[in-house]
């Protein structure tokens, strides 16, 4: 193998180790996303949903998966309508603490219903920075065709993660049907108004009115912006690393004998 893709990134020394190989990132559109059933019980609660956001640690999921950047919105960097929306909701365990209270939540338990193919490392930052704003968080790892059924389909959930990877995806929170089980009209409008424009720039300034619009409605938690990881043999030049879960194009690509 000359290339490999889709593993940890903390196999850095690992990968390194004898010369062969090294280990590339590149900005990707890969969201780790922290999805809220807002349907009904206390998440229906904005302030409760806001609380959830603000006691979990971005800067340490990232550290810990060793690769990435922090995210705050629904719109990766990649992607036209990006902003940083890190003032939304920032890490403030004592400002969750405060929402939760006033929003009357005492001895909260949800529930986190993850692909088990995920792993622990996102779950156990989870558990553990909900647990120190009084919210016991229960991981309920599952088969992914278990995952699709119960929380993609039937939308059977509290809170969920997966990472989406496609990019331009942002219709699906102007999609009420879609399993993230947002619905605001204005969102929906702002959407279509940026579908129907033919001018990018005002396209992409639509679309950043409505991902602020969703932000500032705490409908999900995004954890994460994911970067590709890949070990590139030292024989290989020209191997993009942007976007390759994506997309990969792989037109300059070469590799030299000897």
């Amino acid at each position: 193998f000359d290339v490999l893709t889709g593993f940890d990134a903390n196999l850095k020394d690992q990968v390194e180790a004898n010369g062969d190989f090294s280990l590339e990132l590149g900005d990707s559109t890969d969201k780790g996303t922290l999805a809220i059933n807002e349907t009904s019980g206390p998440l229906a609660d904005q302030r409760v949903r806001k609380a959830i956001r603000q006691a979990i640690d971005k800067k340490s999921i990232v550290e810990a998966l060793g690769a990435g950047k922090t995210l705050y919105g629904p719109i990766p960097e990649l992607d036209p309508g990006y902003e940083d929306l890190s003032k939304v909701a920032p890490f403030d365990p004592e400002a969750a603490r405060a929402l939760l209270a006033d929003a009357g939540a005492k001895n909260l338990s949800l529930t986190l219903t993850i692909p088990s193919a995920y792993g622990t490392t996102v779950p156990q930052i989870l558990v553990s920075n909900l647990r120190d704003v009084g919210i016991t968080l229960k991981v309920n790892p599952v088969e992914f065709p278990t995952w699709i059924k119960d929380v993609y389909t039937n939308k059977d959930y509290e809170l969920s993660f997966v990472l989406h990877t496609e990019a331009h995806d942002f219709e699906n929170w102007a999609n009420p049907d879609y399993y993230f089980t947002y619905d605001n009209p204005e969102v929906q409008q702002l959407y279509a108004q940026s579908v129907a424009s033919t001018d990018d720039a005002e396209a992409a300034e639509l679309l950043k009115k409505a991902a602020r619009l969703v932000s500032e409605d705490d409908a999900a938690d995004w954890l994460y912006n994911g970067q590709s990881v890949l070990a590139v043999a030292s024989n290989v030049s020209g191997m993009p690393t942007v976007n390759v879960n994506e997309r990969l194009n792989v037109a300059e690509l070469a590799k030299s004998e000897g």
